[in-house]
């Protein structure tokens, strides 16, 4: 609901990165669009995925991002036999996010897995390889960190999943939201058991000058 300043639009495809102008502002309704080309000679037939980020600032200057993934089909399309299912998080600074894999398929499959967060939040170990038996699942957990994000702000991750097999190349996009929840203030235990014994002294003393 308001206007963005300092846009650019960061894509990733194929292992290589394009970027675009920087817009000075972009108003409420506004679009923004660049265009670029890649090269995807010398690659299996098969679904590749992409992703872009938009860094842009807001009219305090305080940075944000934000992410976009999709796929793009190379010659021909092929449909991944794998689920991914990650939960939604709700955090402060750190927690662990639960990943859970599923084979439809008969055959084993070696998984590499890609988590995709905005620039605000680290995942310590954003790319994983994942041995999964067919027609089984396997779950991981790996630790997410807020790095400068808001409390009360919601981010949408992305997790890319790929294999090869027979000659051809396989993706699966999932995603998941993080929302940083507002920090409690907390009283300390020890504190409060102090202040309860200092109001109770409080109190015989009042009453024990009281009967002078």
């Amino acid at each position: 609901d308001e206007s963005a300043y300092k846009i650019q639009v960061i894509s990733n495809i194929l292992d290589k990165k394009y970027e675009s102008e920087i817009e000075d502002i972009l108003e409420v309704n506004e679009a923004f669009s660049y265009n670029f080309t890649f090269n995807n000679d010398n690659k299996k037939y098969g679904t590749y995925p992409y992703h872009n980020i938009i860094v842009y600032n807001d009219a305090n200057s305080y940075p944000f991002s934000a992410l976009s993934a999709g796929t793009f089909d190379n010659n021909k399309p092929s449909r991944a036999e794998i689920i991914v299912n990650t939960e939604n998080l709700k955090h402060n600074e750190k927690a662990n996010l639960k990943t859970n894999i599923k084979n439809l398929n008969e055959e084993n499959k070696n998984i590499s897995l890609k988590f995709l967060t905005p620039k605000e939040i680290i995942i310590q170990e954003n790319k994983k390889d994942v041995f999964v038996n067919g027609l089984s699942e396997e779950e991981i957990s790996i630790k997410i960190n807020n790095l400068a994000a808001r409390p009360g702000s919601n981010y949408v991750a992305y997790i890319i999943a790929e294999y090869e097999d027979n000659e051809k190349h396989y993706t699966s996009i999932s995603s998941f939201s993080i929302q940083i929840s507002e920090k409690n203030q907390k009283f300390n235990k020890n504190i409060l058991i102090i202040i309860l014994i200092v109001l109770v002294l409080i109190v015989i003393f009042v009453e024990l000058w009281k009967k002078k």
